[in-house]
């Protein structure tokens, strides 16, 4: 390729994608109903290494948005999308990550911001700053001093997380809580020099000018402080509130998680999926509707199911105003081959739509997923068609040659090598042969030109394939609403049920036939017979040698609907009444006549002297 030829487009880059093959490339599994803190979800089923790196990611998404239709903490949802991806401790260790720089900085003085002052029973002190600071507790006036009841002080932890966001954004999670205060009675003397005593915050000067240090020996320890808290009423009303420090520590906990969430995504995809893109778009353009798996089975949803597929994978950028890929034309590029060269034949339009505005891509979405419904159940009819003439008529068809018959685009060469179009008992065929190994089994028949031929006309159109199913009697014919088919159809059974009632006016039933019922010339013919072959029976059997005779036990097996064990015969009874049957013509010499010695009773005499049997026949052929 010279330097001059032109970069390939993106449609034209995703064609060669498509046409060569993609070993990411996959079809959804079906949703499975999940139970998740109480609710029924529909999620992804569990996925392993052996799946596509595209599909582990698809699989991720899947769950991440079903778990965000509960009302249950990050925690938890993180933990289930994570688990059904088997990746769960890799996510702990991602929570872990943002959730330790709480547990590090909620007591550093230093990274703290003073909100307010509170008394004991969590009402707010305005009078106990000056400029932002505890205002001292040495001597003064007593404005300016330390007020009465100075318990708690609530403040503000702000969180830097720009360096674990996924995208290196500026992110910060603020935090607000409560801290126990050492209290006790403090002294001081006014400008009058009177002394003043006060039950209030025992701490000299401004806590939260301490060290990190000093403010855990003053003020944590003293006061048995563990973590963060929120200020909780008295039980009986009134006196001193209580705190809840493990509420306050899972609210912040949830709330740097729900931050996190995102990040974490994008993380376990790098992890599940290492070395694949992560785009928005990444895991939906990798999703088409059918494809063969490793054991040459067929595997596809619906036009629907493949539908609701690529939206589910479409989620995060659905409602941008501008999408990231041209959705519209890959929901299409990814139909089955079958339906997309039905599709085809009506429209190729999608292949010029360059507009990626969210109006422009739902609106076409729309309506090529109403032609690909439309195209699908014209695929579903022709399998019907196909798949009742081969039930019929048990024989093979050359496919291509049925479906131009038929007005429609010849089917692929997978829907041909694959069991789409194959009768009972090519695909029990198939079936026994790939357990041995022999994928390739349903591939290898070859289609001639003698097959079309063995088709079933159609009364209606003509075509190769029935008028109607033999076992559910409806018609099947495509082109049954065409004018004159039915009409045509009519005539046509009519003259089959007048020539099946002409062939059966001349049939005699063999086991009505007596020897009255033979002409005088057949009975004279019948009588000759007789004498003649009895006679040559008699002689060979009383001069034949039996020491040179082929002797054979002939069991007759019946096949039956009965469900009961056949008998379990392992030998015959010398005993029981045999006769000895001599083999070839009359005029054969009698020690070169093999002769077989059979049961009486084994059917043996339906081709003997049994008059029942022969006498239809020499009434049928009087020749």
């Amino acid at each position: 390729m010279s330097t001059d030829d032109p970069a390939p487009s993106a449609l034209e880059r995703r064609l060669q994608v498509l046409t060569q093959g993609d070993d990411s490339m996959f079809i959804p599994k079906k949703l499975v109903p999940v139970k998740l803190a109480g609710t029924h979800i529909q999620a992804y089923p569990e996925t392993d290494h052996t799946m596509p790196p595209s599909e582990r990611l698809y699989a991720l998404l899947c769950n991440k948005n079903a778990a965000a239709t509960c009302f249950v903490p990050p925690a938890q949802l993180i933990s289930f999308y994570a688990g059904r991806s088997n990746v769960e401790t890799k996510a702990r260790v991602l929570m872990t990550q943002w959730q330790s720089r709480l547990t590090a900085n909620w007591a550093d003085p230093g990274s703290l911001r003073v909100i307010s002052y509170h008394a004991a029973d969590g009402s707010k002190i305005d009078t106990a700053m000056t400029g932002g600071v505890l205002k001292p507790i040495d001597d003064g006036t007593e404005n300016s001093r330390r007020p009465e009841g100075v318990t708690f002080v609530q403040v503000e932890l702000a969180l830097d997380y720009a360096d674990l966001h996924w995208k290196k954004e500026p992110t910060t999670v603020r935090c607000s809580y409560f801290i126990k205060l050492p209290v006790g009675n403090v002294t001081f003397n006014n400008t009058a020099g009177t002394a003043v005593t006060r039950y209030t915050c025992t701490i000299d000067g401004n806590p939260f000018a301490l060290s990190k240090e000093d403010f855990k020996e003053q003020i944590l320890i003293p006061e048995g402080v563990n973590g963060p808290a929120k200020l909780m009423p008295a039980d009986l009303g009134g006196g001193s509130c209580k705190l809840d420090e493990e509420g306050k520590a899972r609210e912040l906990q949830d709330r740097i998680l729900q931050v996190a969430n995102e990040s974490i995504y994008h993380k376990l995809c790098e992890h599940v999926a290492p070395g694949h893109t992560t785009t928005l778009h990444s895991a939906v353009e990798k999703i088409k509707m059918s494809y063969v798996d490793e054991n040459g089975n067929t595997v596809s949803l619906s036009v629907m199911e493949y539908y609701e597929a690529k939206m589910r994978g479409a989620i995060p950028f659905a409602e941008m105003e501008l999408y990231p890929y041209n959705l519209a034309t890959d929901f299409v590029m990814c139909l089955s081959k079958s339906v997309k060269d039905i599709f085809d034949e009506e429209d190729k339009s999608y292949l010029t739509l360059t507009d990626l505005s969210r109006e422009a891509q739902q609106s076409h979405l729309e309506r090529y997923l109403a032609r690909a419904i439309k195209c699908e159940k014209k695929e579903t009819a022709v399998k019907n068609v196909v798949n009742s003439t081969i039930g019929n008529t048990h024989s093979f068809y050359f496919y291509a040659k049925v479906f131009t018959a038929l007005g429609l685009p010849e089917p692929s060469k997978e829907a041909i090598s694959n069991d789409t179009y194959l009768s009972a008992c090519e695909k029990t065929l198939a079936k026994y042969a790939a357990e041995k190994g022999d994928r390739d089994a349903p591939t290898k028949r070859k289609f001639t030109e003698a097959d079309l031929k063995a088709a079933v006309e159609c009364w209606g159109c003509g075509g190769p394939h029935p008028f109607k199913d033999r076992q559910t009697k409806q018609i099947i014919c495509p082109k049954k609403d065409k004018p004159g088919v039915m009409a045509k159809a009519d005539a046509k059974h009519k003259a089959y049920v007048e020539k099946l009632k002409k062939s059966k006016r001349g049939y005699v039933k063999r086991n009505k036939v007596t020897f009255a019922d033979l002409s005088a010339e057949e009975q004279v013919k019948a009588r000759q017979h007789i004498a003649t072959e009895a006679t040559t029976i008699a002689n060979s059997a009383a001069t034949h040698n039996n020491a040179g005779a082929l002797s054979f036990s002939i069991v007759p097996l019946f096949n039956s609907n009965s469900h009961a064990p056949v008998l379990p015969l392992a030998t015959i009874d010398g005993q029981l009444p045999h006769i000895n049957l001599m083999l070839g013509s009359v005029n054969t010499p009698i020690d070169q006549c093999p002769m077989v010695r059979v049961m009486v009773d084994s059917g043996a005499c339906c081709n003997t002297g049994y008059a029942k049997f022969w006498l239809p026949i020499l009434k049928a052929n009087p020749h």
